[in-house]
């Protein structure tokens, strides 16, 4: 996204808000506050949060809202408050979350509502595929002019939460893991799944918490250390299990709830994943279901490859058709919801701006200030100048890009180089001297260096180590390039030395 798409999808969303926020507010001022905010504030948001915003929006105008079950879903998270002179206290109901002074009542800040509201607010009429006469008409459903029988359920059936760590990511899965458990469907099956045992165990427990305080002396509810569930006789028989991936195929799943837990760390290996290997089976059980949900929680990560990158990146090109006014958008790419807290695009190539610009930090974590501080912030960014590991960290997991950048500095000094340099070429190693040669291709596509690069290895018996290796380079430039290109001294000098050879005109 450029920055003029998001200046244009900024006036977009203005102007939507300006004939909408009557009705935002009286559902719940806060979800009027967060789009009003987003709207309003372009250094606070980037860009895919505003089109985000803009498509709930259009969303609101198209399909009906249930407010009933999202007012539900409010209180069973927060109770009821009331605003004195001195702030918001709470009064009644609601479930306590652990704090640095034990179990607290905590109030929704205004994009977990929003995230709430993209999830359980609104409901469209879904087409069953039944012809009217096949079979008898449910309670939720409606005989249409079409001759087929529809059903009025809620609109979205994924939702993905890309945020930064201390943002309470997990205290909201836990929470929504909990409603189904306790709301959902009678016979709910909710899986936790995560990249690793010990990761899936952190949310699990996180619920099974929750859940306890619905049932403290376990008379209803039975507790494992990896499943949840009634006990037998009673009103209910949902259930919540954690799963790792990697582990045997599960089959026999009929899920309502898939939460896949850090999906962002989940890396391709050998072109597949065990994690998106594990979402996929947990997904694929959910035909069945008339309000199934998957619900993707994650932070960026430092690999280069896997299943939610190409997910992002889905999601993302989604999101831009809402730029567009005549566009036809489809009720299957509608009920997929996200909120997409990152810094914009242009921002995220400049590591310094990254680590200094402190309206970055609140562009991505909206819980600055409020159980984050910017302190912490400095703190982490002096300690990763002086570690490379650290500083992958603190750019992926607390300023949310993904960073694939240093990991760990040379081991090999310059002086160890010179004294292992010899004036020997590729064309030197014979491979009747015991030579093999491998050799690895960078190509450019006109703006850069094309490289090939020679790794000899010398297989004779009893070769001492540092004549057993060679290393060779050959580096072509086109001229129009290197007449224009800043690193023009250095290179000069490579091609005096007959390093790199330049390729006429253009090509």
């Amino acid at each position: 996204m450029t920055k003029e798409q998001k200046t244009k999808a900024m006036a977009m969303l203005g102007e939507a808000y300006d004939q909408q926020w009557p009705e935002l507010n009286s559902i719940e001022p806060r979800l009027r506050d967060y789009i009003y905010d987003v709207a309003t504030f372009e250094t606070a948001h980037n860009g895919y949060e505003v089109l985000g915003a803009l498509k709930f929006l259009r969303l609101l105008r198209t399909y009906d809202t249930d407010i009933e079950t999202f007012r539900d879903v409010i209180y069973k998270y927060e109770g009821r408050w009331e605003k004195t002179s001195d702030g918001w206290h709470h009064m009644e109901g609601g479930l306590r979350h652990p704090g640095t002074t034990g179990p607290m009542h905590y109030r929704l800040q205004p994009f977990q509502v929003f995230v709430l509201a993209s999830m359980f607010l609104l409901k469209a009429w879904i087409n069953t595929e039944s012809e009217i006469g096949s079979r008898g008409i449910g309670p939720t459903e409606q005989a249409m002019p079409d001759g087929m029988i529809y059903d009025h359920r809620r609109l979205c059936t994924e939702f993905t939460l890309y945020t930064p760590r201390k943002t309470a990511k997990t205290q909201l899965s836990a929470f929504i893991q909990f409603y189904y458990f306790m709301s959902g469907d009678e016979n709910a099956e909710c899986y936790c799944c995560a990249n690793a045992a010990d990761q899936a165990k952190i949310l699990f427990t996180r619920t099974s918490q929750l859940i306890h305080q619905m049932d403290t002396r376990e008379r209803r509810i039975r507790f494992t250390a990896s499943q949840v569930n009634w006990k037998p006789g009673q009103f209910r028989s949902a259930s919540l299990t954690a799963l790792s991936a990697g582990g045997k195929t599960k089959d026999g799943l009929f899920a309502q709830l898939c939460s896949a837990d850090e999906y962002g760390s989940a890396a391709y290996v050998n072109g597949a994943s065990d994690m998106g290997k594990l979402v996929s089976v947990v997904e694929s059980s959910m035909g069945p279901r008339r309000e199934p949900m998957t619900f993707i929680s994650t932070t960026a990560g430092i690999i280069q490859a896997g299943p939610f990158i190409d997910k992002l990146a889905g999601i993302k090109a989604l999101l831009m058709h809402e730029l567009e006014p005549d566009y036809h958008h489809e009720l299957s790419t509608d009920r997929q919801a996200c909120l997409l807290l990152e810094p914009d695009e242009w921002e995220q190539q400049d590591e310094e701006l990254l680590l200094t610009d402190r309206s970055i930090r609140r562009k991505v974590n909206p819980m600055l200030g409020v159980i984050v501080q910017h302190s912490f912030y400095d703190d982490e960014i002096a300690k990763a100048r002086q570690n490379p590991e650290k500083m992958n960290e603190v750019i992926s997991k607390l300023l949310n890009v993904y960073h694939m950048g240093r990991v760990k500095t040379w081991a090999v000094t310059a002086d160890k180089v010179r004294r292992l340099q010899e004036p020997r070429r590729v064309t030197d190693c014979l491979y009747r001297d015991g030579w093999n040669v491998f050799v690895g291709m960078d190509f450019s596509s006109g703006e850069d260096l094309f490289a090939l690069t020679y790794l000899c290895v010398n297989y004779s018996p009893g070769l001492e180590m540092q004549q057993r290796f060679f290393a060779d380079t050959q580096v072509w430039i086109v001229e129009s390039e290197l007449k224009r290109s800043p690193n023009r001294p250095l290179y000069e000098r490579w091609i005096a030395d007959g390093w790199m050879r330049v390729c006429p005109g253009d090509v």
